[in-house]
């Protein structure tokens, strides 16, 4: 009876200790889990201030620390981690956990460029012709002068010709640089990369190695790249060959590519 006691006693303890590892990654599932749903009940409360100071939530100025944070604040702030070799991440899991990934979706949206309500073209053709303070005081004068003219009172058919050409050019001006403006802002979100971009995430401390689509990239994700590839989203570099160049024409204008390294900018500069 002792000996059935004792044998008892054992597998109870043995039951308890293989209980504690899967506690233990519960545990760290729920506070994961928690810092996600922490994230998204922020922005939450970011579109609730700015309802009530008056700002659109829909107009966001970019803003980001990403370049000038520790990489060990970052990875943590963004709930994703390093691989076994640090920033390399060519060994072990690293990245975002996959079962986060919906969640993080329904949070940060698409990774693409939201575009604008676009009015019809010659509606805002006329709009520039025909409103706005100076034009309409010179059409104002246009109509008066064709009175005159109509009533026998002038016979200046010049000053309401020259006026009413003045109005219409710098109209048709204004429009045309607009249309351009826009074309180029489409031809920019047409840039982003269409093939699909090496990812690293993991699975329960498993290294998985996946190819998404650009548009569904989320933070902290973490992809790798190669010489031609283009830079599908905003991203921190976390390691790199000596001697790594972006070639940042497309934005900026810069004629040659410019030199980029991993290290931490200082705080408060403004992303590059």
């Amino acid at each position: 009876s002792k000996n059935y006691l004792e044998e008892a006693k054992a597998q109870s303890q043995a039951a308890q200790g293989a209980a504690q590892p899967e506690a233990s990654k519960d545990r760290k599932s729920n506070r994961s889990m928690s810092l996600v749903i922490a994230k998204a009940e922020d922005m939450r409360q970011r579109q609730i201030m700015l309802y009530e100071t008056g700002k659109d939530p829909d107009d966001r100025d970019y803003h980001t620390s990403a370049h000038s944070t520790d990489l060990k604040t970052l990875m943590e702030s963004q709930n994703t981690k390093l691989g076994k070799d640090g920033p390399a991440c060519r060994e072990g899991s690293a990245g975002i956990e996959i079962a986060e990934a919906t969640t993080l979706q329904e949070v940060s949206g698409k990774n693409t460029i939201t575009p604008s309500q676009k009015e019809n073209i010659w509606v805002r053709l006329i709009k520039q012709i025909f409103t706005g303070i100076f034009n309409v005081l010179l059409w104002g004068t246009v109509v008066v002068e064709g009175g005159l003219i109509y009533s026998g009172n002038s016979n200046d058919l010049v000053t309401p010709i020259i006026l009413a050409s003045v109005v219409v050019a710098a109209g048709l001006l204004q429009w045309w640089t607009e249309l351009k403006a826009e074309n180029l802002m489409d031809a920019l979100s047409n840039m982003q990369a269409s093939a699909p971009v090496p990812t690293i995430r993991r699975s329960k401390n498993e290294r998985r190695e996946l190819m998404l689509d650009a548009e569904d990239l989320l933070p902290g994700d973490i992809i790798t790249l190669k010489a031609g590839d283009r830079v599908p989203a905003d991203i921190r570099i976390l390691w790199c060959t000596d001697g790594m160049e972006v070639d940042n024409a497309a934005l900026t204008g810069e004629s040659i590519p410019e030199p980029r390294d991993p290290a931490t900018c200082e705080e408060k500069s403004p992303p590059t």
